[in-house]
């Protein structure tokens, strides 16, 4: 397969554009060639920072919207009709406002490590390659496991890997399981054994390690791991940053 073919694959699968024959057969090239495996990290840390800057152009868009809105304008000697005139502008400020407020609300603009973290932290998208590992029932409960997280039913899915033998994979999505599920202690010491491992995606690994230690009221380790991620080109380069300036 050439190389703009694989990268055109690996974008069909994200996009759900192929069929289930072809998913399979794809998630089986993928565990057969390294550099289709390398190719496929890349791209998935890929999605997750176009997920990420959607979000906040979003932000921006509302903001530009709400520069480009008139002032209301009225005076002492206006009649009552005439002010009348004049609330629309109002009103279409006040809900762009709204918004924006809602928005820093529910994102919770703090420099306290819990708003900071609720702010940051979002579950991991999975895009598993499920494999055979030596027996069909703990293949099953690898399928079981990816299908549970992927409906975002985060505590079945951490009930499922935990039945399953450690490995790069499995450790890679308990830890996120149990992150989404509140668990952050379990979390982090998988979190750690696959930063230390070097584990792929590597810059996935660290972010979320931060977060985790972030969570844990670590600070210190926290910054740690953020001042690298912002020092070299990731996905989560300006999402470091940005978090080391709230912290």
């Amino acid at each position: 397969m050439e190389e703009m073919d694989k990268i055109k694959a690996i974008e069909d699968l994200f996009g759900g554009e192929l069929t289930v024959a072809e998913e399979q057969k794809l998630r089986h090239e993928i565990e057969l060639d390294p550099s289709l495996r390398e190719l496929f990290a890349q791209e998935e840390e890929l999605v997750a920072g176009i997920k990420y800057w959607s979000r906040k152009e979003l932000k921006q868009k509302l903001q530009e919207i709400e520069s480009r809105l008139e002032p209301l304008k009225t005076t002492e000697n206006e009649t009552v009709k005439k002010k009348s005139t004049n609330w629309r502008p109002l009103l279409a400020a006040a809900s762009v406002s709204i918004l924006i407020a809602l928005y820093f609300v529910f994102n919770g603009l703090s420099t306290s490590p819990d708003k900071l973290y609720e702010q940051y932290y979002e579950p991991y998208q999975a895009y598993s390659s499920v494999i055979k590992r030596g027996g069909e029932v703990e293949t099953d409960r690898m399928s079981n496991a990816m299908l549970a997280y992927e409906s975002k039913d985060y505590k079945k899915a951490a009930t499922e890997l935990e039945a399953i033998a450690p490995g790069e994979e499995r450790d890679f999505y308990l830890a996120h399981s149990y992150m989404a599920s509140g668990e952050h202690a379990k979390a982090l010491p998988l979190l750690e054994q696959l930063a230390e491992t070097g584990a792929e995606p590597k810059s996935t690994v660290n972010w979320y390690l931060a977060l985790a230690y972030l969570k844990s009221k670590n600070v210190t380790a926290a910054t740690e791991i953020l001042n690298r991620l912002a020092g070299y080109d990731n996905t989560y380069q300006k999402r470091s940053a940005e978090l080391l300036k709230d912290l």
